[in-house]
């Protein structure tokens, strides 16, 4: 998920002319707004919001949590190019400039740093805000599309968006459970487990039209509330959109509107990033991932010897684990010497087991997934034993 506080801003950063106007309808305006509304934090003042430029279109984007919505509405006036970053409150101003069949003249000048709404009555100026240095990328390319009934859709939302737990409003879980998602060619199955919460699974199937099966999961704050508005965007349909070379992105749109969701897994956005920040502060060289919660195997190495982690969820009465495992030969011979080592070195050794499978003879060692404190003591007994191992092995093959 983005993280805002590392965003940038400057002063026109993209390719628009220092002055400039364009039109908004009423439409346009009560839009982009209501969904703002929605995606801004309860104290909404100062929320910023960005609006697209382009040949044909104006897109109005705007970002919460694991989730950028965007409204889209053709325009093939100038400008073309570009991206300009507003307040929610100008958005709230022109709510309030007319009646139903009203238009909005925007006047932007950044010499002065000023934005000019007017309507023939009435108008207001406001300083334009930091402009955020890139635009959201709203672009997708999808070779996997799942069609659902838009009001089918809606209903799923309003599912998803039930707790059926009480939660203390005060004092909210580091999380909740994430969304998981499966289709096959004819429906659409989403559920979510709370049995952490003294509760079971709980699930939902709409039908559909899918290209192909496809499972994902996400973050649950956001999408459950924007499917549930998505039959009053005036649309029919939506799709769900993704694409194999960006797995860790879902599009969902209908004809003028949309979402760009980065989906997650839940043990991985619980657990990865503390234990990428603890291996990396105990001296361990790990291949960090930028997408956040997403990947649930990391790839490290000490001492040049690699060393997988893979966290796993538990089971029933099982916590959640972290697999440590390293492969210390491939094309590994079985003969009764190298039987005999392993057997001796798995009685003797507590934590670290030696495992031979596909020919291959790896190390592994499993560890609760909540002992952060003690995975780069894991990486390390992992790596010290392999080599030993390694050592001793070639000396049989």
């Amino acid at each position: 998920m983005a993280d805002s506080s590392s965003t940038e801003y400057t002063n026109n950063p993209s390719d628009l002319p220092q002055q400039f106007t364009f039109v908004m309808s009423r439409e346009e305006v009560t839009r982009v707004k209501n969904m703002a509304r929605r995606f801004a934090p309860l104290r909404r003042n100062g929320y910023r919001i960005q609006v697209q430029f382009g040949a044909t279109e104006r897109i109005w984007a705007m970002w919460e949590h694991n989730v950028i919505g965007y409204q889209k509405f053709d325009d093939f006036n100038e400008p073309h190019l570009g991206f300009l970053t507003l307040t929610v409150n100008a958005l709230e101003y022109m709510a309030e400039m007319g009646e139903d069949d009203y238009h909005v003249s925007i006047a932007v000048d950044f010499s002065s740093n000023s934005f000019t709404a007017s309507t023939p009555t009435t108008s207001f100026t406001l300083d334009l805000p930091l402009q955020k240095q890139s635009p959201y990328n709203v672009i997708q390319h999808p070779d996997i599309i799942i069609k659902a009934a838009a009001a089918d859709v809606a209903r799923m939302g309003h599912f998803l968006d039930d707790i059926p737990v009480p939660l203390d409003e005060e004092n909210l879980p580091d999380h909740v459970p994430f969304l998981e998602f499966s289709s096959d060619y004819k429906k659409l199955t989403a559920s979510r487990n709370w049995a952490g919460w003294d509760a079971g699974v709980v699930s939902f199937t709409i039908p559909v039209t899918a290209s192909q099966p496809h499972n994902f999961s996400c973050f649950p704050s956001t999408l459950p509330r924007e499917l549930y508005f998505s039959d009053l965007n005036s649309c029919e349909e939506v799709r769900f959109l993704f694409s194999t070379s960006t797995p860790h992105l879902m599009f969902v749109e209908g004809d003028n509107w949309g979402m760009r969701v980065e989906l997650g897994v839940e043990i991985a956005y619980k657990y990865r990033g503390v234990i990428e920040r603890h291996l990396t502060e105990n001296g361990v060289s790990v291949d960090t991932d930028p997408r956040i919660g997403f990947d649930p195997v990391i790839q490290c190495s000490y001492n040049d010897v690699p060393i997988t982690l893979e966290i796993m969820k538990g089971s029933a009465g099982v916590p959640d684990y972290v697999r440590l495992s390293h492969t210390v030969l491939t094309d590994c011979p079985w003969n009764l010497d190298i039987a005999t080592e392993i057997n001796d070195w798995n009685n003797s050794w507590q934590n670290v087991k030696l495992v031979y499978r596909n020919n291959c003879l790896e190390a592994v060692r499993e560890i609760n997934a909540e002992n952060i404190q003690q995975m780069s003591e894991a990486v390390i007994d992992v790596a010290s034993k392999s080599e030993v191992v390694s050592q001793v092995v070639n000396i049989f093959i």
